[in-house]
């Protein structure tokens, strides 16, 4: 019953240079949150070069994830 932040390694989006967080793997850190019984679950990052959050996050697969798990996706850097 705990509050879960996933926090995420969004660098930048570069399609064949993996360089952030996979989704995919956010999609398993969420599920086994979830099975664990997780009350709550967000997932975010700021990056510090490319400080567009939430385009790198789309381009990547993240928001979609968070998108089918009903989850909040958090931008760090506002």
């Amino acid at each position: 019953n705990k509050s879960v932040f996933l926090k995420l390694n969004l660098v930048d989006f570069r399609k064949d240079i993996p360089c952030c967080t996979n989704a995919a793997v956010l999609d398993a850190a969420i599920q086994v949150m979830k099975e664990s019984g997780a009350k709550e679950i967000a997932a975010g990052d700021g990056p510090a070069l490319n400080r567009e959050t939430h385009e790198i996050a789309e381009q990547n697969g993240v928001l979609a994830v968070c998108r089918k798990h009903e989850i909040e996706f958090v931008d760090l850097n506002t």
